[in-house]
């Protein structure tokens, strides 16, 4: 991931590894396991959806990041 504080040159630019045109981000509490499985179930029923009307979207249910920081990688 290109970070603007990195050592990496003013050339280098992030690129995800498809096109995607909608990142679903789940939010959740990490400590209660029942609303994690609602949360993640709800969200790829709305990516089946999109991916059926021919939306390319991504779902991004890592527990490494916070929601923000999810949202600034994507």
């Amino acid at each position: 991931m290109y970070h603007p504080d990195s050592a990496a040159s003013a050339t280098d630019v992030w690129e995800p590894e498809t096109l995607l045109q909608v990142i679903i981000v789940p939010i959740f509490w990490n400590k209660k396991a029942d609303e994690k499985t609602t949360v993640v179930a709800a969200a790829e029923e709305v990516q089946q959806q999109l991916q059926e009307v021919g939306i390319q979207v991504g779902l991004d249910t890592t527990n490494a990041d916070t929601p923000g920081q999810k949202y600034r990688y994507w």
